[in-house]
């Protein structure tokens, strides 16, 4: 996996948060910061990275994702045996 991070925007162009299924985007930052400080992949007291995220806590977040709507899908859409 490559190092480096990924700027995430929190605001829209009104100012507002996005609000996405529930969860705003500021919510969904602070979130995917909180577990990449868990995991020490950032520092914790530099504002350079107040909008940033570790590429590692981005991917391990789709990998998730992916992996629950693959184990979603085989449940509700069994491939038929041969």
């Amino acid at each position: 996996m490559s190092t480096g991070y990924i700027r995430i925007k929190a605001a829209c162009a009104g100012g507002a948060a996005q609000e996405m299924q529930g969860l705003d985007s500021q919510a969904l930052l602070d979130l995917l910061q909180r577990a990449a400080e868990d995991a020490a992949l950032m520092p914790l007291d530099d504002e350079g990275f107040d909008d940033l995220v570790p590429r590692a806590t981005v991917a391990e977040l789709l990998h998730a994702l992916v992996r629950s709507l693959l184990a979603f899908l085989a449940a509700i859409c069994p491939t038929p045996r041969r």
